[in-house]
């Protein structure tokens, strides 16, 4: 019996062992696990996920940008936020969604995001395709590289893109993680990807903030560090030669990289535009020149360039330069095998190249990008962020993957963007200023340098004042600058110069439904009703408000358009915080059912009217169409003229003003008033014209029947008959009546 007891004792014991064994081991996890439970209870770090939901309750369907995706690649350097870009996270129908991958010159820098050549793109794919729903998700931010891309695809992915845009290779080698970079955790990717996945643990980002103290407050080369730009303090290696081992092994990451990223996207089956990289070759002097106290191999190469110019020899001209830039080896400008790279992959995975290199050099003299377009080494002034824009466009919109054509109708020239863009000499200043501190310090001008633009400076006045205020004060965000100028503008009546600082703001932030309801309110103010809806439909699009819907009902009554215009009242009644504003609805409401014939709403409107004591008019007069006599501030020296040629029967004259006034104004009175030049001149293209004019006056019988006689020079007789139908609707005893139904059904 002892024996059995003995054993079983024994074996008792074991057993506890193992426990306490697999306890001891599991300890140190549990532990873990609860420390990153009590610190997401007390909202400890960040959310690492690229994409996540919106904080706006009035935006909850959205999908934003993390603010805080960038800290999982910076440790060393404060990471910079990315774009405000939203998406739906219920992928609409018609919808097309693009991802943008890429840095500093995705992000627009050095200007605000009204400026970025995304922005432009997206505009002009939503004009070119208006039965689209675009949806531009830009991803990129400031001093990354294809190894931060090769992790953000990995979330893009799974977001139902239609497409992605890249644009990326400048930051190679100094970019985070960079072989050149002083933000660097390791080169080995593995251990690379490691380190992403567990910074979406908030153990790891507490362990890792840690570190970096204790390493920083050692490091004298983190107190060097903290002077200077950017550029100067992420460089770890200033002197990487071409084709010496760290520049092959930069050009090895990229490709390695962008494969995996094109990989990814050929398994979900997900198109992929790529670009080519732009530099400016001839007006920077090679970075090394700024360093070398002797004339090295990129200076020589470069000045011999300069030798070939001025004698007119450009094609020599030209291999020197872009033979200097390869050369130079403080590598902030891709290296033009970086390009070959790009090409070879874009062959190689079936992609849409785009050249952009082509269109910059197609529009710098003799073929050589230089300060015409580049605001320093790599990132577009103002005219190449329209360029960019444009060349991304013409490759998009060539592939036909959105649609097989696109609407001509609402087409616009890349001269309509750039002149009616919204942007301000506020945003040309800060800009400008930005790009001169930079030049301030290494790497181009010496490290001894001491003395920035911004300790020199003296502001000419109080605009300029504003723009340089931003080299100083993180808080003084040009968003802020743009509303307080459109605000004083605005309040003097001052309205031309209040619009463009609106639509400035509504272009860095189109969420933001204050900025698009004072845009449209200034154009209102302006006479340009059609322009003016267009803000209001974007207010609308993201927050419903009071505002909004009033204004929108405004314009749809001046339209004649009366069961919208009540349906619009209808809205900002329900919406209305104050008494005064929910009688103006009321008000309103009563004359859009009057004039629209619903007389039992009326009749109901009118006794809620009567009990609020407030005064009206039951039997209003007869309502003339007015709509015309709306003549948009910006073109009306080119209606008026066009108006007096006509008088004069001018009308080849007439045609130039209004052509001229589209330019800067595409409106529907425009394009009516050609249509009805070309329908005298028996020009069948005159219908172009009429249907970009028929939204707005689609309720007014002398435009419907001067349409309806143009349909049937077309033989569209189908649209004759019901354009007939409409006027009927409206005016049974308008004149032309019997004359056009005999037209229309051949009587």
């Amino acid at each position: 019996m002892s024996g059995t007891a003995n054993s079983q004792n024994t074996t008792d014991q074991k057993k506890r062992n193992t426990y306490f064994r697999i306890i001891s081991i599991l300890m140190p996890f549990l532990f873990l696990l609860l420390l990153e439970l009590v610190l997401r209870i007390f909202s400890y770090g960040h959310n690492m996920h690229l994409f996540v939901r919106h904080p706006e309750k009035e935006l909850k369907e959205y999908y934003s940008i993390n603010p805080y995706a960038g800290e999982k690649y910076f440790s060393r350097f404060e990471a910079t936020g990315g774009v405000n870009d939203l998406f739906l996270k219920q992928k609409p129908d018609n919808g097309f969604r693009i991802f943008v991958l890429g840095s500093s010159t995705m992000v627009g820098f050095p200007y605000e995001k009204n400026l970025m050549a995304t922005r432009i793109l997206h505009q002009r794919l939503q004009d070119a395709y208006p039965h689209k729903e675009i949806e531009m998700v830009n991803t990129a931010i400031t001093a990354i590289n294809s190894i931060t891309l090769k992790d953000y695809v990995k979330d893009i992915v799974k977001h139902e893109p239609d497409a992605l845009l890249i644009y990326a290779g400048h930051n190679e080698y100094y970019g985070a993680f960079g072989v050149g970079s002083n933000e660097t955790l390791s080169r080995n990717s593995t251990i690379q990807g490691l380190h992403f996945r567990l910074m979406h643990l908030r153990v790891y980002q507490l362990l890792r903030k840690a570190f970096s103290g204790i390493k920083n407050a050692f490091s004298n080369a983190v107190e060097e560090g903290e002077k200077g730009s950017l550029m100067k303090r992420i460089v770890s290696d200033e002197n990487i030669v071409k084709d010496g081992e760290k520049y092959l092994l930069g050009l090895e990451q990229f490709e390695s990289n962008m494969t995996s990223i094109l990989e990814a996207a050929d398994k979900k089956n997900i198109p992929v535009f790529l670009s080519d990289l732009v530099s400016n070759v001839k007006d920077l002097i090679p970075f090394s020149s700024v360093s070398s106290s002797s004339n090295d191999e990129a200076t020589m190469a470069y000045n011999r360039a300069v030798v070939n110019f001025k004698a007119g020899l450009f094609d020599e001209a030209k291999t020197e330069f872009y033979n200097a830039k390869d050369l130079d080896p403080i590598r902030f400008r891709a290296p033009e095998k970086m390009n070959g790279i790009l090409a070879g992959l874009a062959d190689r995975f079936q992609c849409y190249y785009i050249p952009t290199k082509n269109f910059f050099m197609d529009e710098s003299q003799n073929g050589l990008i230089g300060n015409s377009l580049l605001t320093e080494h790599v990132h577009p002034n103002i005219d190449g962020q329209f360029l960019l824009a444009e060349s991304f466009f013409s490759t998009i919109a060539g592939s036909g993957l959105i649609d097989n054509e696109v609407d001509k109708r609402s087409l616009r020239s890349p001269e309509y963007y750039r002149n009616t863009w919204g942007y301000t000499i506020l945003d040309s200043l800060s800009g400008e200023y930005k790009i001169r501190q930079l030049k301030s310090y290494w790497p181009f001008a010496p490290l001894s340098n001491e003395i920035s633009f911004r300790d020199r400076y003296i502001p000419k006045n109080r605009l300029d004042s504003l723009a340089f205020s931003t080299l100083f004060t993180l808080d003084a965000r040009l968003e802020e600058l743009h509303w307080q100028l459109a605000e004083e503008y605005f309040r003097d009546g001052d309205y031309t110069r209040a619009l463009p600082e609106y639509k400035a703001l509504v272009n860095i932030s189109p969420y933001v439904a204050k900025y698009a309801n004072q845009a449209a309110t200034c154009l209102l103010r302006l006479n340009d009703l059609y322009n003016a809806e267009k803000y209001i439909d974007l207010s609308l699009k993201y927050r419903p408000g009071y505002l909004a819907h009033m204004l929108n009902g405004e314009i749809e009554f001046l339209k004649h358009q009366f069961s919208l215009a009540a349906d619009q009242y209808e809205k900002a009644f329900s919406l209305a915080e104050e008494v005064r504003e929910q009688d103006a609805a009321l008000e309103k409401l009563y004359l859009a059912y009057y004039y629209g014939k619903d007389s039992e709403k009326a009749r109901k409107v009118s006794g809620q009217l009567e009990r609020r004591s407030i005064e009206y008019s039951s039997s209003p007069p007869p309502l003339a169409y007015t709509y015309s006599s709306y003549i948009p501030y910006n073109i009306k020296d080119h209606i008026n003229l066009a108006y007096g040629c006509l008088s004069r029967n001018e009308a080849d004259s007439a045609l130039l003003y209004l052509y001229s006034s589209l330019k800067v104004n595409d409106t529907p009175l425009a394009n009516r008033l050609i249509g009805n030049i070309m329908l005298a001149q028996k020009d069948n293209n005159l219908l172009f014209y009429y249907s970009k004019a028929l939204p707005a006056f689609q309720r007014e019988p002398e435009f419907l029947k001067n349409y309806i006689i143009g349909l049937m020079v077309n033989r569209e007789t189908d649209k004759a008959k019901d354009a007939f139908a409409m006027i009927v609707d409206i005016d049974p005893d308008y004149k032309d009546i019997p004359t056009l139904r005999k037209l229309v059904f051949q009587e």
